[in-house]
């Protein structure tokens, strides 16, 4: 059965509220924050001379097919993947694309908009010559960021990205191209999403990507994608599973037992599935004030109010707990030094904060910005410690934690009209 207030939600999600800029533009680093919606309650900040540098960086090392690759690694994680370095590859130019776009870049418009227009063209490219049944979207296996975070993540991020730029690039021609790209590639994920809400791959710590699956699905659903309502409620049915109201903890499993990976991952799942959730509250609260509503219709709604109600006060609790831990040194090291990894996860409690309008998003912010800047290397980029250390994943996160209060429209989206 397909979600029937769909559509509602799409109406409200249509524009992306990127700044307007000329179509040819040099592809520098932007100056201006990007325009947010008038009821965001977090306050854009102006790009900082380091986050520009990163964005230089990016710029810099995008390959000649349009794509990214993973880039260098750090020394101690050996030479086992140098051959990938210079290779492009669907999930680290997706993470590229979501870091340019955060600054203010369109594929439209703006100071990457050719960069992007390369990168999604590539990202359609492989889409396209994938097949049908299977998970995989890419034909370059055994990256860095599949081994750690999950089989499929590359499917993931392409169905993120594609549902950013859905109705918003240079033409119509380019338009339906992304729009059969998204879908399929959703369909693919549907197709192989299994009963408990997760995906059956392998990885190091895979919630990572599974937490990335639920947001790409909340994202493209926003969209006016159709996304089934079993796919959706599925994804909900998992969140809830994984909190532990009574004791306040997330359960673990596929976090290769770091508590930072498992609360970002069930966070994220539960804040994006935030603005979905208020929607249909709204219709269902609609349809119990109408006169017109039969009595036959009436309990149904107010059992399925009920449900809803619930999850959104579970996620708030959720979200709460994963805020309150982040003044844990010990949680907020993760694995216990900075790799891709921690960058995304601190990304996904930032948003989570972002779409909660929390008040401590600056305390976190500034915390965050601290340690980053820190971090950074001399030719603008970062680098991980352990694990996903490419330097093309750890920049593009490390850049969209330093540009969160940037976040791109589908995750505002969900922020509450206030």
């Amino acid at each position: 059965m397909r979600k029937p207030f769909s559509v509602l939600l799409a109406a409200a999600v249509l524009a992306l509220p990127y700044r307007a800029m000329a179509d040819e533009m040099p592809s520098r680093p932007a100056t201006q924050p990007a325009t947010q919606p008038a009821t965001q309650p977090i306050k854009s900040k102006e790009l900082s001379a380091k986050v520009k540098s990163g964005l230089d960086w990016l710029i810099k090392t995008q390959l000649n097919d349009g794509g990214w690759g993973q880039g260098d690694e750090s020394q101690n994680m050996g030479s086992g993947m140098a051959n990938l370095k210079a290779v492009s590859n669907v999930a680290d130019t997706c993470m590229a694309v979501q870091a340019l776009m955060r600054a203010g870049g369109t594929p439209k418009n703006g100071d990457y908009a050719a960069n992007l227009r390369r990168a999604i063209d590539f990202i359609c490219g492989k889409v396209e010559t994938a097949d049908e049944q299977s998970l995989f979207v890419t034909d370059v296996r055994g990256t860095r960021v599949q081994s750690k975070i999950g089989t499929y993540v590359d499917t993931f991020l392409a169905a993120q990205v594609l549902s950013d730029v859905k109705g918003n690039m240079q033409d119509e021609p380019t338009n339906a191209r992304v729009a059969a790209a998204l879908t399929k590639t959703i369909k693919k994920i549907e197709a192989n999403q299994q009963k408990d809400g997760g995906f059956a791959q392998a990885g190091w710590a895979p919630t990572l990507s599974e937490g990335i699956a639920a947001k790409a699905l909340n994202q493209a659903a926003a969209r006016g994608e159709d996304v089934q309502d079993s796919t959706l409620q599925k994804l909900d049915d998992r969140a809830s599973k994984d909190y532990d109201a009574k004791t306040g903890t997330v359960a673990g499993g596929g976090s290769a037992g770091v508590e930072l990976y498992a609360r970002a991952a069930n966070s994220s799942s539960f804040a994006n599935s935030k603005g979905r959730l208020e929607q249909r509250q709204q219709a269902l609260q609609d349809k119990l004030a109408a006169p017109t509503t039969k009595p036959e219709e009436v309990q149904k709604a107010k059992d399925e109010l009920a449900q809803v109600d619930g999850q959104l006060k579970l996620g708030e609790q959720a979200v709460n707990g994963a805020f309150a831990r982040m003044n844990d040194k010990d949680f907020v090291n993760g694995f216990g030094s900075n790799g891709g990894e921690e960058f995304l996860s601190y990304l996904n409690i930032g948003e989570a904060m972002v779409i909660h309008g929390d008040a401590k998003f600056s305390e976190w912010d500034s915390k965050m910005t601290e340690n980053l800047v820190r971090v950074q290397n001399d030719d603008g980029s970062w680098s991980g410690h352990h694990c996903i250390t490419g330097k093309t994943f750890c920049t593009s996160a490390a850049l969209m934690v330093l540009m969160v209060d940037r976040t791109t429209t589908p995750v505002m989206d969900a922020v509450k009209k206030r």
